[in-house]
């Protein structure tokens, strides 16, 4: 009997619950917080920066490449295309 594997031509997502994970230097953590305004682009529109929120910082660090990072979580704006 043969077996059908399909692929997965698609996925829905909510898009309400997408979030940016940003990488902070441990030696800029101290300059943030929950609230803090920050710009970011995504590497599909380079040329384009989005607006957002720090929701939360991770407190557990994150190392590469001999640098600590903590991670922040920008909630992404329902208002922003997708």
């Amino acid at each position: 009997m043969a077996q059908l594997n399909a692929p997965n031509l698609i996925s829905l997502i909510d898009p309400s619950k997408l979030e940016i994970h940003l990488y902070v230097d441990e030696t800029d953590v101290g300059l943030i917080g929950k609230g803090s305004r920050v710009m970011y682009y995504v590497g599909a529109s380079p040329d384009r920066w989005f607006n957002g929120e720090i929701f939360t910082i991770w407190p557990q660090p994150a190392v590469s490449g001999n640098i600590v990072y903590y991670i922040s979580v920008v909630k992404v704006s329902s208002e922003d295309p997708y």
